[in-house]
């Protein structure tokens, strides 16, 4: 069975699908691991932990280059050299080694964070991540998953973490969380390129992997 099965049907108006796209583009998958970092410093006094700001900037560097910026050098690569038709990949072939390169590159970013001696909180945030990625690139062999899904259900994940461990009321940023979760599976659905299930399950995977760092120890 095609991928883009569900696409069959009516062509989207264009007042729902340039709305979608935008929406698409603002919570992209790889956004998030910086999101789920500036939630981590934003939170930072009620820890118990104090970075020096030189130590954030080099936090902040790492994460940007190895989940954001090598991956978007690697898939402009991919374009190039036509192993990638266009940049949505809308295809399970064309997402296979475009998700591998991305994993390869979490995991450096998580070995770099961990070298850094940071306090655990910190690259296990960035260890959820990396098996997101891994999982994806496995499930992505049998059936299109949403990486959109699986980014921003490891930002929900992150914050009902932090919620275990930072006496505070995290319930807006939890409510602004799922209002985004859900506008953003809701623009997938309208530009056709994920069945419900294929959300659903991209958000399960992105949230355990997140959430289940926190009694994961000795990493």
């Amino acid at each position: 069975m095609e991928d883009l099965e569900q696409t069959a049907g009516e062509e989207t108006p264009i007042f729902l699908k340039i709305p979608a796209k935008i929406i698409s583009i603002l919570f992209h998958p790889l956004l998030m691991p910086v999101f789920g970092m500036f939630l981590l410093f934003h939170y930072k006094e009620y820890l118990e932990y104090s970075l020096p700001e030189k130590i954030e900037i080099t936090v902040y560097k790492v994460v940007v280059a190895t989940t954001l910026v090598f991956p978007i050098l690697m898939t402009i690569v991919f374009k190039l050299k036509g192993t990638i038709d266009t940049f949505e990949m809308k295809t399970r072939e064309e997402r296979r080694f475009p998700f591998l390169f991305t994993a390869i590159f979490y995991m450096f970013g998580y070995y770099l964070l961990k070298k850094l001696g940071l306090p655990t909180l910190f690259y296990k945030v960035l260890l959820g991540a990396t098996i997101s990625v891994l999982l994806s690139v496995i499930v992505n062999l049998f059936w299109k998953i949403s990486v959109h899904l699986i980014g921003i259900g490891g930002i929900i994940g992150t914050l009902l973490l932090m919620s275990q461990i930072v006496i505070i009321d995290i319930r807006l940023p939890l409510l602004i969380a799922i209002f985004i979760a859900g506008i953003t599976g809701t623009a997938r659905l309208i530009l056709k390129e994920h069945s419900p299930a294929q959300l659903y399950i991209g958000f399960f995977i992105g949230f355990l992997s997140e959430f289940m760092m926190l009694w994961v120890k000795h990493l």
